[in-house]
């Protein structure tokens, strides 16, 4: 059965010095409040201080995202090369009780989808799975101020060329995280 519950939409907008490196952090914080329930609700520069990447603000990663999840005792699994059409059923799930973590690359991100000005370099969203009839899911993008369909198509093409841009990487996959969102008690 598909999740009840849809966390809140955290901006990395008021992250104060670190807000232009803080979408992985604003990531990682609304994973945490989807693995609890909201029973935990970091910021993103709390969540960014639990990962351990105070210092200077730099950018962080899936690694970063796992490392801050676990020290709010929530699971994040990492999962590689995963294929196109893996990534479509996975996030196209209507019954799906998971919310992932995926980087991406923001030129190929949709253009009337953006909430902030254009710029050349990677970017992280929220994905909670399911369709509606016009193939869009809900994306939870830290430069934006609530949640937004985005066209699926959008979101896989997007993170194949985030990760094809990546030397090592398997071509024409997408390296993401995940955690469960628990039943309703």
């Amino acid at each position: 059965m598909a999740s009840d519950y849809i966390a809140r939409h955290i901006t990395q907008i008021d992250s104060g010095t670190c807000r232009k490196t803080n979408c992985w952090a604003a990531v990682g914080a609304y994973l945490v409040d989807s693995g609890t329930r909201g029973k935990k609700r970091p910021t993103p520069m709390e969540f960014r201080a639990a990962a351990g990447r105070l210092k200077g603000c730099p950018p962080g990663g899936l690694g970063d995202i796992i490392l801050g999840c676990k020290r709010f005792g929530v699971k994040a699994t990492l999962l590689l090369d995963v294929p196109r059409t893996q990534m479509r059923r996975r996030l196209s799930s209507n019954k799906s009780n998971k919310v992932y973590a995926i980087p991406f690359d923001w030129e190929v991100w949709p253009d009337e989808k953006k909430c902030a000005g254009d710029y050349d370099g990677y970017h992280s969203d929220a994905i909670i799975p399911g369709i509606n009839k016009k193939k869009l899911i809900r994306s939870m993008d830290p430069l934006c101020t609530r949640i937004r369909w985005v066209k699926r198509s959008d979101i896989i093409d997007a993170a194949i060329e985030y990760n094809n841009e990546h030397y090592g990487q398997r071509r024409d996959t997408v390296d993401m995280v995940y955690v469960t969102v628990p039943k309703a008690r």
